[in-house]
């Protein structure tokens, strides 16, 4: 034991402190150089001879105040929600776990798999406690020692496991780094979040503008109680995430959880949470991206859920007469806000008539009893222009419009085709090519596209417009509109063997209709985003049944060399592009198989032809029923849910999900995205060199390495590919 005196070691030198690092200059600083802190100016300052400054002391870390706001706030409504349940005396313990209890004081195992989420295979929904409010924790996560715990780490650890990126092919959106699904989940970090917003409003929103994007981001960068709810932020990052060569995996997560949170919504409260304009616009974007996935079942009640939703916010009677209305919102801030009332219920209305059209299944949205106007043109929403939009009645008898207004245009003409063709009555009379319900029909639905052609706006136009999704898009379906009404035609005219001048005027408009969607599919194929709308796919399908008509009408001759090069161009579109997009895949195999069970598999020759017709499992129609003609009709129509309906002896095969590839081909983001494609190598190969050229990414290789060089006989073989695509590689690339 020491036995020195006490103040004698109070009286001992203290060892020095470490002497602190002299303070680099501002500029080298910025500049991330090394500076040798000589006084009054550095070296590299004076050499450059620019204004060397000193910081006055060291920047203090700031503590991230935001983080620690948004973590009381989120504590304070947990403590609020465990009063409520408390007081209504139900078992909170049987919920959430809390930490420090043994084995033999939680639930039984039993219970909790009662109370978990079920989400299909999802690696990143594994392991969850549902609350029966608005939310889903995991277990710990509020016990008083992970909540002081989480406090004071919200400075120092990132809040969302996206971590290097770029450098986690398959792992990162594939793993349990997306945290579970709840109220307290952490975001993807700020710059994923602007990723998906460029995204989704530079390549989605021409297809579905119902949300104004200053609006929407004054709203998500305020405070917290303006900010957009979960549901739709996360539609928004799903459909943002679609097809995008980064993100792509991280999209179905998305989807998942904005279901999660908008069903949530529904049950909070007495059911009047969910009745907002937001919760409107969120389950149209959950109906679309669930429509480009195929899941048409579920795409079909999100579609129902958001008509009813427009319907009991009258959305669909702003604009009566007498101005008056029952509607359940607070009246509009200014005409930005009205106009985007009036956008989310044609959109959901288009999103009702597409249904439709693909099904066969009644519109939710009757057209006679709407009060509402067109959509205003895109400038004037953006600006906030006010400007006044004509009825649907009105523009179609003749009345200028602009914009969004083209595609309801667009649906309600297929609509109109649809219930013409597909809902006969015994009165129609389609023997009686004068005077018969069934003619009269077909001249006025002629004459309406005649005049929608002749009165279409300069902006849709082309092939001025090429470079505009939306004026492509108008101009595919209007020409897809021709195909469909003439092929009906044309089956009544052979049906009772009417006069020939009515087969060879409706052969005529076929064919000038099939030239045109040729033309539009050589000029921008090469950008693959202008198809990822499911309508584009429907337009390129329906050129395909007019060349195939055509090649059987004579399968002595065959079709002309100019049809078939069509023919080829359309199909190998077709093919490039269903490498990302499913409903296109649906389409092509579709084509295929006409030109198979047609018996013109000798005629129309395509090198990969018998390897698309059991794309989906066999033989079976995946096509909407708009787009059904004499020339599909050798294959039975797919059931809803094909492989599961009807329960007692299913119809068809399970639809296989991994049509898609690794990553998507770029769209309009500039990132060159990996080729590499799933379980679909034999049957996805670039036929054609022109395909290959335009989507495969060029090598960066510039080293002067010494390269194989390829024996005579792959050369012979390589050359003869090309020999029978050369009129494809020369439409492709002229």
């Amino acid at each position: 034991m020491s036995t020195a005196d006490p103040s004698a070691q109070l009286d001992a030198p203290r060892p020095l402190s470490k002497p602190k690092k002299p303070l680099s200059c501002i500029s080298c600083k910025v500049r991330k150089l090394r500076c040798d802190h000589e006084r009054p100016s550095c070296t590299r300052c004076a050499r450059a001879n620019s204004e060397c400054i000193y910081p006055e002391a060291r920047r203090k870390p700031k503590l991230l105040q935001n983080n620690v706001k948004e973590l009381e706030a989120r504590i304070a409504q947990v403590e609020g929600y465990l009063k409520e349940v408390g007081q209504k005396g139900l078992d909170v313990s049987r919920d959430i776990p809390v930490a420090g209890l043994d084995s033999e004081d939680q639930p039984s195992s039993e219970h909790q798999q009662s109370n978990e989420i079920a989400v299909e295979d999802d690696a990143a929904f594994h392991d969850l406690n549902t609350l029966s409010g608005n939310f889903a924790v995991e277990g710990p996560l509020f016990s008083q020692d992970a909540v002081d715990e989480s406090t004071a780490r919200a400075g120092s650890q990132p809040l969302f496991g996206f971590a290097d990126l770029d450098d986690q092919a398959g792992s990162t959106f594939g793993s349990d780094q997306l945290i579970d699904l709840g109220m307290s989940e952490a975001l993807p970090p700020p710059e994923v979040i602007e990723d998906l917003h460029t995204s989704f409003f530079s390549t989605q929103y021409h297809y579905m503008p119902a949300i104004h994007s200053g609006r929407y981001y004054r709203a998500f960068y305020g405070n917290s109680l303006s900010r957009p709810p979960m549901c739709l932020q996360y539609a928004i990052w799903a459909m943002g995430a679609l097809w995008h060569p980064k993100y792509d995996r991280c999209a179905d997560v998305f989807y998942k959880r904005a279901r999660h949170y908008a069903e949530t919504d529904e049950l909070e409260g007495n059911g009047d949470h969910f009745i907002t304009i937001a919760h409107a616009q969120t389950w149209i974007l959950i109906a679309s991206y669930e429509a480009r996935a195929m899941l048409y079942t579920r795409a079909s009640m999100s579609c129902a859920r958001s008509c009813r939703l427009v319907q009991m916010m009258a959305l669909d009677r702003i604009d009566t007469p007498d101005g008056t209305f029952s509607s359940n919102l607070s009246p509009p801030s200014d005409w930005t806000e009205l106009e985007e009332r009036r956008r989310v219920f044609w959109m959901a209305y288009s999103n009702d008539a597409q249904g439709s059209i693909a099904t066969g299944w009644c519109s939710i949205i009757r057209t006679e009893e709407i009060m509402t106007r067109l959509p205003a043109s895109e400038e004037a929403f953006a600006s906030g222009q006010e400007e006044t939009a004509p009825f649907l009645d009105e523009v179609m008898k003749g009345a200028p419009y602009r914009g969004f207004t083209g595609s309801l245009v667009l649906n309600e003409m297929l609509k109109s085709i649809m219930s013409h063709a597909h809902l006969l009555k015994s009165s129609d009379r389609p023997e009686d090519a004068m005077n018969g319900a069934f003619w009269q029909r077909h001249r006025q639905l002629d004459n309406q596209l005649s005049k929608l052609f002749l009165f279409m706006p300069e902006s849709f136009r082309l092939p001025e417009n090429i470079r505009d999704p939306l004026a492509t898009y108008i101009n595919l379906n209007f020409h897809a509109c021709v195909i469909c009404l003439h092929h009906v035609a044309l089956e009544k005219i052979e049906t009772y063997e009417l006069d020939d001048s009515l087969r060879k005027e409706c052969r005529g408009l076929l064919k000038n209709a099939a030239e045109e969607i040729a033309s539009i599919a050589k000029l921008t194929s090469h950008r693959s985003s202008l198809f990822s709308n499911p309508l584009c796919a429907f337009s390129l399908y329906c050129a395909t049944t007019v060349y195939v008509y055509l090649a059987k009408q004579d399968p002595s001759s065959g079709i002309n060399p100019k049809d078939m090069s069509n023919l080829e161009l359309i199909i190998n579109v077709m093919e490039a592009i269903s490498r990302i997009h499913m409903i296109t895949s649906a389409f092509l195999q579709q084509a295929c198989l006409d030109i198979e069970k047609n018996g013109l598999s000798g005629i129309i020759k395509l090198p990969t032809l018998h390897q698309y017709r059991d794309l989906f499992g066999g033989p079976t129609s995946f096509i909407p029923l708009m787009a059904r003609s004499p020339i599909s009709k050798h294959t039975q129509m797919s059931s809803p849910l094909p492989g599961r309906l009807p329960l007692d002896k299913p119809l068809g095969h399970l639809r296989p999900m991994n049509l898609r590839m690794t990553k998507s081909v770029p769209l309009l983001t500039g990132v060159t995205a990996c080729m590499s494609r799933m379980d679909i190598n034999d049957t996805f190969r670039p036929a054609l060199g022109a395909i290959s050229r335009n989507l495969e990414p060029r090598s960066t290789d510039s080293s002067h390495k010494r390269k194989r060089r390829p024996s005579t006989s792959q050369l012979s073989t390589n050359i003869s590919v090309f020999e029978r695509c050369a009129g494809y590689s020369v439409a492709y690339n002229g």
